[in-house]
């Protein structure tokens, strides 16, 4: 735990120190998340299985908010499942057991307006998306961006979790929103989100 803390500090003193507020609009990528192991309740994304106990718990019980900051700061340039290996290996050794894991889809809105998403990314808790830009454009401060992950069904979808930002998120050095700017909740343990600031329109 100890060294966990210290790798958070130290990534996130790096990210809050060149990290920068864009004024223009906005174009956002989503390009990776992490996913709890299973339902809020224990049971499994899909199927009428059940998960192993201590799987279970891990997705009832969720991330401690330092850990999940220290693992938003990380996921980036690290992964998902890397970062969790970084900062719970105990939680990341029990997401890659042979039980079934969602089709993930993440939508993007701006103040409840839908305004576009990423495809699906097939049975996996760290999906990645090579995704055509979503146009967001001025974010006020006090506007609401929200990426809502979902588990994509045939029949009914689930939903996973949210991540709202205030405002323009404040991006790192590489245009990636940093680990202060989200609020996530539900079973959506992580984000990466890369911001791409337009030329005002003239």
């Amino acid at each position: 735990m100890g060294a966990a803390l210290a790798l958070c500090c130290a990534v996130l003193g790096c990210a809050g120190a060149s990290a920068r507020r864009p004024t223009g609009p906005l174009q956002v990528f989503v390009t990776a998340a992490l996913i709890a192991p299973g339902k809020s309740d224990g049971r499994p994304w899909d199927g009428t299985g059940t998960l192993p106990p201590a799987v279970a718990r891990a997705a009832v019980r969720g991330l401690a908010p330092p850990l999940r900051h220290a693992m938003l700061g990380l996921m980036s340039s690290a992964g998902g499942l890397s970062a969790l290996t970084a900062v719970a290996p105990e939680v990341a050794s029990l997401m890659n057991g042979a039980y079934a894991a969602p089709d993930v889809r993440v939508t993007v809105s701006l103040n409840g307006r839908p305004l576009g998403g990423t495809g699906v990314a097939q049975d996996t808790v760290a999906p990645t998306w090579v995704s055509a830009p979503v146009a967001v454009g001025v974010v006020p401060p006090e506007a609401f961006l929200e990426f809502r992950a979902i588990d994509a069904d045939v029949m009914f979808d689930d939903d996973i979790g949210v991540c709202t930002i205030t405002g323009a998120p404040s991006i790192d050095a590489e245009g990636y929103v940093v680990a202060d700017a989200y609020r996530c909740s539900g079973q959506l343990w992580g984000l990466v989100v890369r911001v791409v600031e337009q030329p005002p329109v003239r």
